[in-house]
């Protein structure tokens, strides 16, 4: 099949280098190469002039990892105190190069670089392969994905927690692609935004390729604001492309259907959506 991600949801501590409750992603047992960790964050409660990073931290006694550190978003600055417009944060793709047999645990966990009173929201996504190594050209490039030949998309809005899928129809890989090598996941606010609500989200992909479990690939995030928020609205220059290696061994057509998992309700629209690539 090529790649697999999957997640846990997480909360940062709040004190410089005290860490927050711990979660865990589980190997699958065809696991052979771990890739990356996605981290995507955003700050839940504005709170004037506390400004921080955070840092995520990984465990694995059967991969041999021991407190591996990385300075990670969202990387936040310290601002007004009666109004503000919130901070965003797109994925943070950190890559690895660590070997595996299949079943191994992660242990997973955040830490902030400074005191803060609300801890950090957080959603890390582990990407690994089966084996099935992508091609050299991908590894090179890594984490930018090989050129496509092709892409679909699909969209919706959501406001609630309720796992819900986006677009009406799932998408079609058609029958002469062979793999699917992007994707790229986000969220965007596109009705009022409303003070003290984050925006965080997980998108789901479920295939009709036989044998492929649900991929997990976190969205992109959004501060909560104080007050009624003043100056812009909140946007990113740049959302990347997560590579993947999901791959056909037979040409024909499959569906791929995209679902949104929003971490709080919001009182107006998100614009979810997910764009794959494919050769």
């Amino acid at each position: 099949m090529g790649t697999y991600c999957d997640y846990v949801n997480l909360s940062s501590g709040t004190t410089n280098g005290s860490f927050g409750t711990s979660g865990t992603v589980t190997l699958s047992a065809e696991a052979r190469y771990v890739l990356a960790v996605i981290n995507v964050g955003a700050d839940p409660t504005y709170t004037t002039a506390e400004g921080a990073a955070s840092i995520i931290r990984l465990n694995s006694n059967s991969l041999g990892i021991t407190n591996a550190a990385y300075i990670t978003g969202p990387y936040t600055t310290s601002g007004p105190a009666t109004n503000s417009s919130g901070q965003g944060m797109v994925q943070d793709i950190i890559p690895l190069d660590i070997e595996a047999k299949g079943n191994e645990v992660i242990t997973i966990d955040y830490s902030t670089t400074a005191d803060i009173t609300t801890a950090r929201l957080h959603t890390a996504a582990i990407l690994y392969s089966d084996g099935e190594l992508p091609e050299q050209k991908w590894r090179d490039k890594f984490p930018d994905v090989i050129g496509s030949l092709g892409g679909d998309f699909r969209q919706s809005s959501q406001i609630t927690t309720t796992r819900t899928q986006i677009g009406t129809t799932g998408i079609e890989w058609p029958s002469w692609a062979g793999e699917i090598i992007g994707v790229r996941a986000g969220v965007l606010k596109t009705g009022a935004i409303t003070a003290a609500e984050e925006v965080l989200g997980v998108v789901e992909l479920q295939s009709t390729l036989k044998g492929t479990p649900p991929q997990y690939f976190p969205t992109n995030a959004l501060g909560a604001t104080a007050g009624t928020p003043v100056g812009t609205g909140m946007s990113h220059d740049r959302i990347p492309w997560i590579p993947v290696s999901i791959k056909k061994r037979v040409l024909k057509t499959e569906t791929v259907t995209p679902f949104i998992n929003l971490r709080t309700t919001v009182s107006t629209a998100n614009r979810c959506w997910v764009s794959l690539a494919w050769r």
